[in-house]
């Protein structure tokens, strides 16, 4: 909001010039309009940060849903959001809805949360939370403490920062860490904690796959278009 406001001022200030020299802006009025302007500038690379991405779910040809992310940064924290909707046979139709939520700050993991709903029934909510130098992770009324050293990557962030290896992960959904192992250029393997498997690609450090491998199925996640 804060570029917008001042794109109108140095556009109100600017307009001065087209007017008769009595009636021009004064050189204090220049230079602060010439301040604002490098407060843009050093206001763009943040606002760069900030990244919405979609991948389509696919099982073989079929189209099963979507996932909607976005990263967003303000000042030492960076927010993280997915929401999808997902729909397929499996002995009966099953939908799944799923809203996701990461907050860090100084890089570091503060808060994150997993909401879902399978056709319509509500799971017990997904919680971890960090509070006087301690991780506490919840699922409906059962809580555990988790090691004490900060968690500074999650699931989620792979799909906007290429990894590397040995990285440790925290799977938000198992309330466990996994290792991140590479397995060729550009491609990333992360074993879950009940043995499902994650292979992410990248190309130019952005993340453009991810084969999702379970005991029962299988789904690949393309990106679609994603700035």
């Amino acid at each position: 909001m804060i570029w917008v406001l001042v794109i109108l001022y140095v556009r109100r200030l600017l307009r001065g010039t087209g007017k008769t020299k009595s009636q021009r802006i004064s050189r204090p009025e220049r230079n602060i309009s010439f301040l604002l302007c490098f407060l843009l500038s050093a206001l763009t690379p943040l606002q760069s940060q900030n990244k919405h991405l979609s991948f389509k779910v696919l099982k073989g040809n079929k189209t099963l849903g979507k996932i909607d992310m976005q990263r967003i940064v303000r000042n030492d924290s960076t927010y993280y959001k997915a929401e999808n909707q997902i729909k397929f046979k499996f002995i009966r139709e099953i939908e799944i809805e799923a809203r996701e939520n990461s907050v860090y700050h100084e890089e570091k993991l503060q808060f994150s949360e997993i909401n879902r709903s399978i056709n319509g029934s509500a799971k017990p909510r997904i919680l971890l939370h960090y509070s006087k130098g301690r991780y506490r992770a919840s699922r409906g009324n059962q809580t555990i403490e988790l090691p004490d050293a900060p968690i500074s990557t999650n699931l989620i962030t792979l799909y906007f920062k290429e990894p590397y290896d040995g990285m440790e992960v925290y799977c938000d959904n198992h309330q466990e860490f996994s290792r991140v192992h590479k397995i060729a250029q550009d491609k990333y393997l992360v074993t879950l904690p009940n043995g499902g498997r994650n292979i992410f690609h990248y190309n130019n450090g952005h993340c453009v796959r991810v084969i999702a491998i379970q005991p029962l199925f299988q789904v690949q996640l393309i990106a679609m278009n994603n700035e």
